[in-house]
């Protein structure tokens, strides 16, 4: 029959049997820069982290470090599903330290300080995504068109204006240079990386835009983003970030509990109100003293058009305005100041304690992974970071005196996959998934009222001309519970699920069984998609079944 299963489950974690690979980069080569005898000026924008710095004094710890800065490109090997990519990346480095990484129009930025940077970059060695890169990352194509890619000078090659690039090297700065010269516009952008006293490794993306026509509708936007890995991952051992912190254009500072429910809430409010006031910031924050990645502007393009956070990733789409700016002898001339640097423990600590948290008295469910999940401490409450799996909506209501252990567990109707995030799995790891079912068969009223839609649906289908689903026995089917997961390369909406791992099945009605599958993840490091599943020796199209 169709089945009611009540269970406790119990998500217990991840036993690691092999060491994780990483890599350094092979085949290190040294990247051209060239000597420039004088640094830039120290760029004060003048914007809100400025004026905090100022007020607040936090120490000038790195006043006396001498940068020695240099560039080499290397080359990484990722494991992908049934092939290879190989890859060479730009790396910053400060002497042997590694400070950044250049990859695809961004700079990720690996180290916050002189003070904690490591000559060691640890690379993933399985398929390369958002949740294992290794830093925060500053965009570098604004402006720039036909080319995405770093590492090399580019040259005209017929009617495609490519951009030139180039390192510059003075006394204490290293410079990236990014230059295009378009019909539409001429930009010179420059990343300066420096060491500042106050804010440790620092880059200033400074861009001289002229504009040569004045831009109107759709085209009078350009976008950008913020994006800091270690906010939404579902593991403690790679969450870094407990709080997401912004200026709106209310005011103030506001933000959020890095938990996916209040992610995926941020945004939810009046769209006007979601904007990101020009000499803002947007800082994530690891705890109440920490060193923070920010990113700030200083644009003169006023608030931005209204933005939207990424619910999966947590990640700041940003657009930035260009239709008002001032004419300048038949152009629109444009310098945009951002900046990606660190707020030192003083700053963190001030941003902590004066932000207002949304959803300051919700709660949810939030499964954990890694440890065991015996639902008594959930709901949990959104002002607090939390890691695990969430339903964004139709989220299982916890019950409570239908428990293995303790006082609650969660009833689950029909397959239950929580649809938030993508769960991604360690290469070459050992994994354990395991957890308690209780099933509850349907009462003769439930199968009398699901008989009654099947021979309903059945009518219906035959007066049209279409085909008949299987024949239902009603009498003898056995009703089972198991936890499935289903590797996939990229998107859950849009791949083949490439393979299937299922637990064992709870099958007794009315007793709590265990259900377990150990089984040890592939060298690309796939996402797992879980999934609560019940099921019947018969089709059917309800089901409904509990979690603890």
């Amino acid at each position: 029959m169709c089945n009611n299963i009540a269970s406790i489950l119990v998500l217990v974690g991840i036993s690691v049997t092999i060491a994780v690979a990483s890599q350094q980069g092979a085949d290190p080569r040294p990247v051209e820069t060239r000597a420039v005898e004088a640094d830039p000026p120290r760029l004060v924008p003048g914007d809100e982290i400025d004026d905090l710095a100022a007020r607040i004094k936090p120490p000038a710890r790195f006043a006396d470090h001498k940068p020695d800065w240099r560039v080499e490109n290397r080359t990484f090997t990722f494991a992908h599903y049934q092939r290879q990519e190989t890859c060479t990346f730009p790396i910053v480095l400060d002497g042997e330290k590694v400070v950044a990484v250049l990859r695809s129009g961004d700079i990720m930025l690996v180290a916050r300080t002189p003070a904690n940077a490591s000559p060691t970059l640890n690379m993933p060695t399985e398929r390369l995504h958002l949740d294992n890169l290794p830093g925060p990352s500053l965009p570098t194509w604004q402006f720039i068109k036909k080319v995405d890619t770093h590492g090399s000078i580019y040259k005209d090659l017929g009617d495609k204006v490519l951009p030139r690039e180039w390192w510059e090297k003075g006394p204490a700065t290293l410079t990236y240079v990014r230059t295009q010269d378009l019909p539409e516009h001429k930009v010179e952008a420059r990343f300066v990386f420096s060491v500042d006293p106050v804010f440790g490794y620092r880059i200033d993306a400074v861009r001289d835009v002229v504009i040569h026509q004045k831009l109107e509708g759709k085209n009078a936007t350009i976008g950008g983003g913020s994006f800091c890995p270690g906010c939404y991952v579902p593991w403690d051992h790679a969450a870094i970030y407990d709080r997401t912190a912004w200026t709106p254009v209310g005011g103030g500072i506001e933000g959020w509990a890095n938990n996916l429910l209040t992610m995926d809430r941020c945004d939810g409010g009046p769209r006007e109100k979601f904007a990101w006031r020009d000499r803002g910031f947007i800082a994530y924050l690891p705890k109440p003293d920490g060193w923070s990645p920010v990113f700030t502007r200083l644009d003169g393009t006023g608030n931005t058009p209204p933005l939207a956070v990424c619910n999966a990733h947590n990640d700041f789409h940003i657009k930035f305005n260009l239709a008002n700016l001032p004419e300048k002898n038949g152009k629109w001339p444009f310098r945009p100041v951002h900046r990606l640097m660190s707020l030192p423990p003083e700053l963190t600590a001030h941003v902590w304690q004066n932000m207002r948290l949304i959803e300051a008295n919700a709660t949810g469910l939030i499964i954990k992974l890694g440890k065991v999940e015996d639902f008594e401490a959930q709901p949990v409450k959104l002002t607090e970071p939390a890691r695990g799996l969430v339903w964004t909506s139709s989220s299982p209501p916890i019950v409570k005196g239908e428990a293995r252990s303790g006082e609650q567990a969660i009833l689950i109707r029909g397959r239950q996959w929580p649809n938030l995030p993508q769960v991604s799995l360690k290469p070459n790891t050992k994994y354990r998934m395991e957890g308690w079912y209780k099933i509850k068969p349907w009462t003769a009223e439930q199968i009398a009222a699901e008989k009654a839609k099947d021979e309903a649906k059945r009518k219906d289908l035959e007066s049209r001309g279409k085909p008949l689903p299987p024949a239902i026995d009603w009498d003898s089917a056995t009703p089972r519970a198991y936890i499935r997961g289903d590797y996939y390369e990229w998107s859950p909406y849009t791949d083949k699920m490439i393979e299937e791992i299922r637990t064992t099945q709870a099958t007794r009605a009315g007793e709590w069984e265990h259900v377990v599958v150990e089984f040890t993840s592939p060298a690309w490091g796939p996402f797992i998609n879980i999934a609560f599943t019940p099921s019947s020796a018969r089709p059917c199209s309800t089901t409904s079944h509990w979690l603890k």
